[in-house]
C-alpha cells in the first residue's frame, strides 16, 4: 500500500494488534470519518487520532494533514484493517459490490476506480465463498461517494478514447488558432477543450505528440525541444524584475508550471553552489536542538546581568568610550551598543546552528526536483544567520577603530586601516569558535594586532592573502588575488548600517553584481568579473562598466549621508560662526588688497 502520511501508516500497523472487537469499532469510525473529510481543508493529527481511536493525545504533535492526503490514507487504512479481520462477505451487513460490478454500473475503467479510491471511495477486503479474499465496496459507501462527487462521476462516465477524426480536428483547430490568434499552446488547449468538452491536458498531449511525430508539420515548432540555457537565464532575469509568469508563459509558449520549474531550478542551482561555512558543535546534533538553541538558551542569555562600566576592565573601558579626536563620520560606530558575554556567545551559537541547518538541507536538495518549500527554508535560515552576523559586526566596529588608531602612521591613513580591519573582522566572525570560552572582543583584538603589524611591516596597503590567527581553521586564504582596485569595495564595508540602506536603493542588476563580486552574500566568497560576465551573459568589459557605475552611485549616496551626519555633529550655531569667520577673513583680504592698490 502507498501511504502519504507516516503517522497514519504507523497507526494502521498498531491497529493490527488491537483486540478484534476494538478493531471493528475503529473500522466503522474510519468509514464514518471518510465521508466527512473535505479535500480542501487541513486536519490536525489529534483530531484524526481521536476520531479513529477515541483516544486524546496528552501533548500536541503540531502536525497537519491535508484533506486530500487524509482521504487516500484513510481509504488505505480501511483496506488494511479489513484485511486483518477476515470478514466474510455474507457478514458485511450491507450489499457488497465487486470491482467489476462498479465498473459496469458507472461505465468506467478499473484505473478510474483506483483514482476514485484515492479520492475517498473506501474498499474493503472480504472473504468470498470460494475462500479467496477480494476487494469489495459497500453499497452505502458507493452511494455516498457518487452523491458527494456527482460531477466527477458523470464526467468520468462520459470519457472515451479520441478517434483519429477527432485528433485531426484538434490539430486543424490548433493550427488555425496559432496562425490567426498567435496564441500559445496553453491558451489554445483551453479554447479547444471548451469546444470539444475534453480536458486541456488531453488537447495539449495530442498537439505535442503530433509535433513530435511530424516535425516538418509541427503546430508549435519552437516548443518541440527543451528551453536553452540562455532562455532560462532570460526567464529568471525577467521573473526577478517582476514580469508576470503568465506573460513569460505566453512568450515562450509554455505552461506556468514550466516557468515556475525553471525559476525553482535556477534558485536550487545557486543554493547548491553556495559555500556555507560554520563552526560545528556537538549541541547541533541534539534531538531538541531547535528548542535548546533557538528558544531556551537565548531566553537565558537575555536575563544575564550586564556588568556596569565600573566593573569592566580598564582596557575594555577604553574601547567602550568614544575618543575625542576621531572623525565625525565614525561617531556612529561608538553609538552601537556593546553586547554582554552571554548574549554574544548565544549569538554565535545561533548563527552557526542556522548555517549548519542550511548546510544539511543544501546537501539533500535535488536540483532537478527541488521543492519551493526547501529553497525558501534555506534562504530564510541564511538570511537570519546573516542578520545575526551583521549585529555582531556592528557591535565590534569600535574594536577595529580602537586597534587601527594604535597602528596609525604617517604613511597609513586611518580610514584605510579601518577598511582592512573590517575585512579581517568579517573573516574572524565566520571562523570564531564560541565554545572555547574566549571573548570574541579579546580574540578579535589579537587577530587585528597581528595582521596590522604584518601589514605595516611589509609596507603595503593590500589585503594579505593569508591572515595570522591563533585558531587552526580560523582564516583560510582570502581567495584569488583580485585584479581590480579594492579600496572602493573596502570603503563600503566600513559603514555596515549605511551600506545596507545605500545598496537597497541601487538597481537590482547592479546590487547583485556588487554582492557577487565582493562576496557580500552569506556563505559566498568573492566572484571574479569573468565569472559574473559568464553568469549574466555579457562581456567582462560591460561588467566592469556596470561595477564602476554602481560604485559611483554608492559613493555619492554614502557621501551625502556623511555630509548630513557631519552637519548634525557640527550643529547650526558652529556652522554660523564658521561662516561669519570666513566672511570676516574674506573682507579682510579684500581690504588689504584695496590698500595695496
Amino acid at each position: 500500500m502507498i501511504w502519504t502520511d507516516p503517522k497514519i501508516e504507523e497507526l494502521a500497523k498498531q491497529m493490527a494488534f488491537t483486540p478484534i472487537a476494538k478493531r471493528h469499532e475503529q473500522l466503522r469510525a474510519a468509514l464514518e470519518l471518510i465521508g466527512q473529510i473535505d479535500a480542501a481543508e487541513d486536519y490536525p493529527w489529534e483530531f484524526v487520532l481521536y476520531r479513529l481511536t477515541a483516544y486524546r493525545a496528552k501533548e500536541s504533535a503540531d502536525h497537519l494533514i491535508s484533506g486530500r492526503a487524509l482521504l487516500a490514507d484513510i481509504a488505505s487504512l480501511v483496506e488494511s484493517v479489513s484485511d486483518s479481520l477476515n470478514i466474510p462477505v455474507t457478514e458485511a451487513g450491507d450489499d457488497v459490490l465487486s470491482l467489476e460490478q462498479i465498473t459496469q454500473r458507472f461505465q468506467v475503467s478499473t484505473k478510474t476506480i483506483q483514482r476514485w479510491r484515492r479520492r475517498g471511495l473506501a474498499a474493503m477486503r472480504f472473504v468470498y465463498p470460494d475462500g479467496i479474499k477480494r476487494l469489495g465496496f459497500l453499497s452505502s459507501d458507493v452511494t455516498r461517494f457518487s452523491t458527494q462527487f456527482a460531477v466527477r462521476v458523470e464526467k468520468s462516465a462520459r470519457f472515451r478514447q479520441l478517434t483519429e477524426e477527432e485528433k485531426a480536428d484538434i490539430i486543424r483547430r490548433a493550427r488555425r488558432l496559432a496562425v490567426h490568434c498567435q496564441c500559445c499552446l496553453k491558451l489554445i488547449s483551453r479554447r479547444i477543450a471548451r469546444h470539444t468538452k475534453r480536458s486541456p491536458e488531453t488537447i495539449r498531449y495530442v498537439i505535442r505528440r503530433w509535433d513530435a511525430e511530424h516535425p516538418d508539420q509541427a503546430v508549435f515548432p519552437d516548443t518541440s525541444g527543451p528551453l536553452t540555457d540562455q532562455d532560462k537565464r532570460i526567464i529568471v532575469d525577467c521573473f526577478d524584475r517582476g514580469i508576470s509568469v503568465d506573460c513569460l508563459a505566453k512568450r515562450y509558449c509554455r505552461t506556468t508550471s514550466s516557468i515556475y520549474r525553471v525559476v525553482s531550478q535556477n534558485k536550487a542551482q545557486q543554493i547548491k553552489k553556495l559555500l556555507i561555512r560554520f563552526v560545528t558543535n556537538p549541541l547541533f546534533d541534539h534531538p531538541d536542538a531547535d528548542q535548546i538553541i533557538l528558544k531556551d538558551l537565548p531566553e537565558k542569555a537575555r536575563h544575564e546581568p550586564m556588568l556596569p562600566l565600573a566593573g569592566v576592565e580598564a582596557k575594555e573601558q577604553i574601547v567602550l568610550r568614544q575618543p575625542n579626536d576621531i572623525p565625525a563620520y565614525l561617531s556612529d560606530v561608538f553609538r552601537q551598543p556593546m553586547l554582554g558575554q552571554a548574549v554574544m556567545t548565544d549569538a554565535f551559537r545561533r548563527m552557526n546552528y542556522l548555517k549548519a541547518k542550511a548546510a544539511r538541507l543544501q546537501a539533500r536538495i535535488d536540483v532537478n526536483a527541488a521543492r519551493t518549500a526547501d529553497i525558501e527554508e534555506i534562504e530564510s535560515l541564511l538570511a537570519t544567520a546573516s542578520a545575526i552576523r551583521n549585529q555582531i559586526l556592528q557591535a565590534h566596529l569600535r574594536v577595529v577603530v580602537h586597534v587601527a588608531r594604535k597602528h596609525q602612521h604617517t604613511q597609513h591613513d586611518l580610514f584605510e586601516l579601518i577598511s582592512d580591519g573590517n575585512l579581517w573582522m568579517m573573516r574572524a566572525v565566520d571562523t570564531f569558535d564560541f565554545s572555547r570560552g574566549v571573548k570574541f572582543s579579546t580574540y578579535l583584538t589579537y587577530v587585528l594586532m597581528k595582521n596590522f603589524a604584518r601589514r605595516i611591516g611589509d609596507n603595503t596597503t593590500r589585503v594579505d592573502q593569508r591572515l595570522v590567527t591563533t585558531q587552526t581553521d580560523l582564516l583560510d586564504e582570502l581567495g584569488e588575488s583580485q585584479e581590480q582596485s579594492i579600496p572602493d569595495a573596502v570603503d563600503m564595508l566600513l559603514m555596515q548600517g549605511r551600506l545596507i540602506d545605500a545598496m537597497a536603493k541601487l538597481p537590482r542588476r547592479e546590487r547583485d553584481l556588487l554582492a557577487a563580486h565582493y562576496g557580500l552574500e552569506a556563505g559566498e566568497g568573492p566572484t571574479s568579473l569573468s565569472q559574473i560576465a559568464q553568469r549574466m551573459g555579457i562581456t567582462k568589459a560591460r561588467v566592469r562598466q556596470l561595477e564602476v557605475r554602481a560604485l559611483g552611485r554608492l559613493r555619492l549616496m554614502l557621501e551625502e549621508q556623511i555630509d548630513r551626519q557631519a552637519a548634525d555633529v557640527i550643529g547650526p550655531s558652529e556652522q554660523y560662526q564658521s561662516t561669519e569667520s570666513e566672511d570676516a577673513e574674506t573682507n579682510g583680504v579684500s581690504a588689504a588688497s584695496a590698500s595695496a592698490r
